[in-house]
């Protein structure tokens, strides 16, 4: 088991269920090997891919946080970034995996009902503000999703301080725990741009959304 898990990245992969009554039906058949973490393709010749983990068609959302996202929360309140990405074609499960439904809550929930939990441990006397911030990219815009309206949005690519890209002016609301984020994320997701899949027979995105979690700390010293 992995010990320090500063710096360290996963690949992982989940095989979706089959739905018997989905137009979305792979033409690979693929078998899954969690204990090798191999996926078998066996229409490219049974060529075996082998990642960090393979979960196959039974495993939880909860398991798939726990072996995967788990290990790395704990870095977020030691100040260090965490990215989550999430790919797939349209209608792999790439959205129930991250917001789940109901009945079984998604990675997004998950990891930041763990952000929230830290917190609670932190010493007295310090001050702690988590916000969040949700947008899109649809080719080469950047959509505010949290306010649609918003035009002041500005991209200022390769900061040359920390060697990324910077978003500014997209809007940026605190949150107090998990339920006024989900309030957040519902309606921002909603104003996601949706096409028509012609594929599936569905309303499906073109865009990539980006969801962050920013946290500060303050600390206060009487002099």
């Amino acid at each position: 088991m992995q010990d320090d898990w500063s710096g360290y990245s996963m690949t992982i992969a989940r095989v979706r269920p089959d739905k018997h009554d989905s137009k979305l039906k792979s033409m690979n058949q693929i078998s899954v090997n969690e204990e090798k973490a191999q996926l078998v393709l066996a229409d490219d010749g049974f060529k075996n891919v082998t990642l960090d983990s393979v979960f196959g068609q039974k495993v939880s959302q909860l398991d798939i946080y726990d072996k995967s996202i788990k290990p790395f929360m704990g870095l977020v309140n030691d100040g260090e970034n965490v990215c989550i990405l999430c790919a797939g074609e349209s209608g792999s499960g790439k959205t129930f995996t991250l917001y789940g439904n109901e009945s079984s809550n998604g990675i997004v929930e998950l990891s930041i009902r763990s952000i929230f939990e830290q917190l609670q441990q932190e010493p007295v006397g310090l001050s702690v503000v988590v916000s969040i911030v949700i947008y899109e990219i649809v080719q080469d815009s950047l959509r505010d999703l949290i306010d649609p309206l918003n035009k002041n949005i500005s991209i200022n690519s390769l900061n040359s301080l920390f060697g990324c890209t910077t978003q500014q002016g997209l809007k940026e609301l605190q949150i107090k725990d998990w339920n006024e984020t989900k309030v957040v994320i519902d309606k921002s997701l909603k104003n996601r741009s949706l096409v028509n899949n012609s594929t599936g027979g569905f309303m499906s995105s073109r865009s990539h959304v980006i969801l962050e979690v920013n946290i500060s700390i303050f600390f206060f010293l009487n002099i």
